[in-house]
């Protein structure tokens, strides 16, 4: 019988507030009382989605808000309903992940689970040299596409834009766009990773979807 999977309404306070691109903001928030996230699962606070980016040791939850979420929250104090992904990801061991690369490749805002995920990793002291990150970009995208400092030959001419956060940890990082937007791969999320794939047939990669 599979198991049950949760559905919760927890009650959290907001510590503090960042202003983001696009009308959205940056909040960190606390539970009233201890709860663990998974990079899989989905925030919301009446049915407005809530993107979670880390859980820090203190229990504290880094999140991203669109403007459609913020205008539901009138107070500091507000309920957030969790449920949870049953397509989480398989636990793997150290000697599991620095046996393989790990293409990342993230639907629409699905891109935040998989910081949540790098994030683990990273506190894990894992190689995240490993991990190449594969991402729509959206035209409400919260966060500037900057141009990468890290480079590698199988990413096609004109995919130069990044985000910094992921700049500064070292792990590659490129989107796509159907739009054309600036600093993107021209085409869809299928075409780019498989221009990936074909580029490096002799790699073992790990290939890990976000929805």
């Amino acid at each position: 019988m599979p198991e049950q999977l949760q559905v919760k309404n927890l009650h959290f306070k907001c510590i503090s507030v960042e202003p983001l691109h696009q009308g959205w903001q940056q909040w960190l928030i606390a539970p009233e009382t201890d709860f663990s996230f998974n990079p899989k699962d989905r925030l919301s606070i009446d049915d407005q989605a809530v993107y979670l980016l880390w859980q820090n040791k203190q229990q504290q939850l880094l999140c991203v808000l669109p403007s459609a979420t913020i205008q539901k929250i009138h107070d500091k104090e507000f309920t957030l309903t969790y449920q949870q992904n049953p397509n989480q990801l398989e636990k793997m061991t150290t000697e599991q992940f620095h046996a393989q690369h790990h293409l990342m490749i993230c639907h629409g805002y699905a891109i935040f689970s998989a910081i949540h995920q790098i994030y683990r990793w990273k506190n894990l002291g894992w190689d995240l040299n490993r991990v190449v990150v594969v991402s729509e970009a959206l035209d409400q995208w919260p966060i500037l596409l900057k141009p990468s400092k890290l480079i590698a030959y199988f990413i096609p001419n004109g995919a130069i834009g990044s985000i910094d956060l992921l700049d500064d940890w070292k792990i590659l990082a490129r989107f796509c766009s159907e739009d054309d937007l600036p600093g993107c791969f021209s085409g869809s999320l299928a075409e780019f990773e498989q221009e990936i794939l074909a580029s490096t047939l002799s790699w073992h990669w790990n290939v890990i979807g976000y929805r």
